[in-house]
């Protein structure tokens, strides 16, 4: 465990230990900022999610950390978050088939070409070259 690790641990370990509702908040805030000060390698992300009671409507949500930036969501909308990251997924996959196939059985091998044909291809599986599930 890092210095910054460390530091966030005990930042949450003292607001628990005031057992106030202010106080964990508090915690959780300066552990979360602690935490997007760390320094990261590249490409490496922090990503945190967990369920929550929202104190206003007592219901159950979704939190989301990701790199020290957080949101929520009620349930709904995690759904569809999970739904548009799921079909993400199982187009990057076919992204990453499509392009193998065009390079090594196509002989496809300009990069330009390669990246023209995808935007094809994803213009024809989801109906656009850009954003599908803007939010």
């Amino acid at each position: 465990m890092d210095q910054m690790e460390r530091a966030a641990r005990i930042a949450i370990s003292v607001a628990e230990a005031t057992n106030t509702p202010a106080a964990r908040q508090l915690g959780e805030r300066i552990a979360q900022m602690i935490r997007h000060h760390a320094p990261k390698s590249p490409g490496e992300d922090h990503i945190e999610i967990a369920s929550i009671l929202s104190t206003r409507t007592k219901q159950g949500m979704v939190e989301v950390h990701l790199n020290g930036e957080s949101t929520q969501f009620d349930i709904a909308k995690a759904r569809e978050v999970r739904d548009m990251l799921q079909g993400a997924i199982e187009a990057a996959i076919t992204d990453t088939i499509l392009y193998q196939f065009m390079k090594e059985k196509v002989g496809i091998t300009e990069e330009n070409r390669l990246a023209q044909i995808l935007l094809d291809f994803r213009e024809l599986r989801q109906g656009s070259k850009s954003v599908v599930y803007p939010s």
